[in-house]
């Protein structure tokens, strides 16, 4: 069989191989030498190939960043510092002066953890003297936004020492076990997360939350209540060792707790985050005040003195001989039965409204509010007052008006609030209910009494 060729003919009149190759070295040549003259006019005109998002030179993003400082736009702010950090590249201090501003914008955008990180990098790049009083005061303005009132009291600590270079009281070792130095700093950091946790499970609200947990610091800072809990740690870390070395982990009823435990804190946490976003204004309290006037009425109240005798002719009597002129301490002190009271003119302690105390002074108590109008003070109820088996001759010592409360008072004000922040929880309470008993199709079989078998899940009560 013929071998193919596979070549093409050479056109009539072609010039020699070598003097072809040649040509087409050259013509080449000349290709590369424009392409690259193409491409250097290309760069010296903005880069590469044009787009709509070209990188902004060191003026422009300066630019970009204070505009959008000045319009409060916090996160695109910082991104935009932190940008022109990079682009600049400047030296330690004019760092450090921009991470401090970087610092203020995010404290002033409530972004108190990053606002911290920020000031710490301002001082670790270089101490600025200028700076150091300010970022003092907005550290602790921080740590007390986030309720850190441990890491408020260290910092103070730290930047009140007389030899910061030395080993601060945060940093001191109070117990080791094994490898693991327990420092009174962490040691504090751990007490903060327990009654951090404490508090989120008892619902309270914010500004009763902040107040407890300031009450509940200042008891740990006692040297012996700080010494047990560092007791009930080494204990709990001691056991806990000894149950992971044993694998007591892989027990069928540990397993059951922990199961147990895990749903427990995580229904707890889907709680909290739902309820965590409830806010009150100041509007909302007063609305809801002006609303509710009646549930903040204080009741009228009376202080009352009365003589205790066995029937109602002996009440009758001493009525008698008080109107004729005698003195009615001096006739209690005399007849009076009521040995508790009889010593003291027979005055009965405090304000009465009726619902407190003894069966006996509430009941004298409804006897003179029942009276229209109310009794004056110094008056002396003209028929005698049963109460059970006894008698009594009673006298008004004082008498308070129902009045309701201005809402200008810190305390009902406080009242109205946490009222109003208790009534919005336990309405979102009962809609997370109502929509997590939608979802997955609760019904309730075994009705609890008033309600009917296949009824929704019940609201939840106060």
């Amino acid at each position: 069989m013929a071998d193919f060729d596979f070549s093409l003919p050479s056109p009539a009149g072609s010039a020699p191989v070598a003097a072809k190759s040649k040509g087409y070295s050259l013509l080449l040549l000349l290709n590369i030498v424009v392409v690259v003259l193409l491409l250097v006019i290309l760069f010296r005109h903005g880069g590469a190939a044009p787009s709509g998002d070209s990188a902004l030179n060191r003026e422009q993003q300066l630019e970009l960043a204070q505009r959008l400082e000045r319009q409060g736009l916090t996160e695109a702010a910082v991104e935009a510092w932190q940008e022109y950090l990079r682009i600049s590249q400047p030296d330690p201090e004019k760092a450090a002066k921009l991470w401090y501003r970087i610092g203020v914008i995010q404290q002033d955008g409530r972004l108190y953890e990053q606002a911290l990180a920020s000031y710490y990098r301002s001082e670790s790049l270089q101490a600025v003297d200028v700076l150091a009083t300010e970022i003092s005061r907005r550290t602790q303005e921080c740590l007390m936004a986030l309720g850190k009132v441990a890491g408020l009291r260290r910092s103070l600590e730290e930047r009140t020492s007389v030899t910061p270079s030395a080993a601060q009281p945060g940093d001191d070792v109070l117990a080791e076990i094994g490898t693991w130095k327990i420092t009174r700093g962490e040691l504090e950091r751990m007490a903060e997360q327990m009654i951090d946790m404490q508090i989120a499970a008892s619902g309270m609200p914010p500004e009763q939350a902040a107040e407890q947990k300031k009450t509940m610091l200042k008891n740990l800072a006692n040297p012996e209540n700080l010494q047990a809990l560092l007791a009930q740690v080494v204990q709990e870390e001691l056991l806990y060792r000894a149950a992971r070395e044993q694998k007591i982990y892989e027990q069928d009823f540990v397993r059951q707790e922990l199961q147990q435990a895990e749903r427990g804190i995580l229904a707890s946490a889907v709680m909290r985050q739902r309820l965590g976003g409830i806010q009150v204004s100041d509007a909302d309290v007063k609305d809801f005040f002006t609303a509710n006037q009646e549930s903040f009425r204080e009741p009228a109240a009376v202080r009352l003195a009365h003589i205790q005798v066995a029937d109602s002719e002996r009440a009758k009597s001493a009525i008698a001989s008080i109107t004729g002129g005698k003195e009615f301490a001096d006739v209690a002190k005399s007849i009076s039965q009521d040995a508790a009271t009889a010593e003291k003119s027979g005055e009965i302690a405090g304000w009465l409204t009726g619902d407190q105390g003894p069966e006996e002074h509430r009941a004298l108590t409804r006897a003179v509010l029942g009276r229209q109008p109310l009794p004056e003070a110094g008056a002396l109820i003209p028929e005698p007052v049963q109460t059970g088996k006894a008698w009594h001759v009673v006298k008004v010592l004082d008498v308070r008006p129902p009045t309701t409360p201005d809402i200008k008072d810190e305390k009902v004000f406080a009242a109205a609030r946490d009222q109003l922040l208790a009534r919005r929880q336990r309405d979102i309470q009962v809609a997370l209910m109502q929509e997590l008993s939608n979802r997955y199709q609760v019904v309730w079989h075994r009705a609890a009494p008033g309600m009917q078998v296949g009824q929704p899940l019940p609201d939840a009560k106060d």
